[in-house]
């Protein structure tokens, strides 16, 4: 299939990105010595300040789109399709039609895998078909199975913020 897409700076986006954050506060970050070190010279970051907790997102303009909210990013690639799905992600997320949702080992709480999905998908999806990817991989699948764990739904606004537990069971799952 070929790429009919218009190739793009991200850092180009910003002036977009930023009417598109209209009414929301934000700051926008070059490198520094602090928390942006990691960004490039001409690279940004657009810090969107979250009204209800202190869980910020961030939007990075570097050689791609990298958006950042919780435990999941993604990253979006320089083209007119690409920065469609991330300004529709961005907006879904700021209207909590979208949430993150991380799945921990319940031992150490360690972090198994995000992705984000609706509201619908979240109360009517299993588990096991939401976090699919990381059922796949034996050795998350058996920390689970041993060790329990929780599958957490972060919205923008935490008042739809869900926690769902995952019971141990006490013998290793060798199967799929």
């Amino acid at each position: 299939m070929d790429k009919n897409y218009e190739d793009m700076d991200p850092v180009n986006q910003m002036d977009d990105l930023c009417k598109l954050l209209t009414g929301i506060e934000y700051e926008v970050h070059r490198h520094d010595e602090g928390e942006y070190r990691y960004l490039e010279e001409d690279f940004i970051c657009i810090t969107v300040i979250n009204p209800y907790t202190e869980q910020k997102m961030y939007i990075d303009l570097e050689e791609e789109f990298t958006v950042t909210f919780d435990a999941y990013h993604a990253h979006y690639d320089p083209d007119s399709y690409e920065y469609g799905l991330l300004v529709q992600f961005i907006k879904q997320l700021l209207n909590n039609e979208l949430c993150v949702a991380t799945l921990y080992c319940q031992k150490d709480r360690e972090w198994l895998g995000s992705t984000t999905c609706s509201r619908e998908q979240m109360q009517r999806m299993p588990i096991k078909q939401l976090f699919s990817h990381v059922y796949k991989t034996r050795e998350f699948k058996n920390k689970l199975t041993v060790n329990g764990g929780t599958a957490e739904f972060i919205f923008w606004n935490p008042q739809d913020n869900v926690i769902k537990v995952i019971e141990a069971r006490q013998e290793k799952e060798d199967t799929f």
